[in-house]
């Protein structure tokens, strides 16, 4: 499996999860060893699913360690009753006027959209 398949898996399966303090159900357990093995890099896995749980701590960290130099924002608000309450966006801090923007995410907490947008960041920076 490759990295840019593995992190889609990772997209996948935290798009699913339903908010702060869930569960690592077996899927999203094998989605984030695919992406970021134990073995090679164990601290990420960690902030992953810290996360998931409902870390925004472990969010920002997961953002610094995977994406260095890089800027985030979250946001609390929704238009309509059927979006998620939560926003993130992950965006290039080195663009001299306009930040670019890496990867967005919602999601039912702030640290589960923050995770996710990091998450799509990566793959777009795959795609580069």
């Amino acid at each position: 499996m490759t990295v840019s398949t593995a992190l889609k898996e990772l997209e996948k399966r935290l798009s699913e999860a339903s908010g702060a303090y869930e569960e690592i159900d077996r899927p999203l357990a094998e989605a984030i060893d695919r992406a970021f093995p134990f073995e090679t890099d164990p601290g990420t896995r960690y902030l992953i699913i810290q996360a998931v749980r409902g870390s925004l701590d472990a969010a920002v960290s997961l953002c610094e360690r995977v994406l260095p130099g890089s800027g985030w924002l979250v946001g609390r608000g929704r238009l309509t009753p059927s979006e998620p309450l939560f926003g993130a966006t992950v965006y290039a801090t080195d663009m001299a006027d306009e930040p670019e923007e890496l990867g967005g995410a919602e999601g039912p907490s702030p640290a589960l959209a923050l995770c996710l947008a990091a998450v799509r960041a990566l793959i777009a920076k795959e795609k580069e």
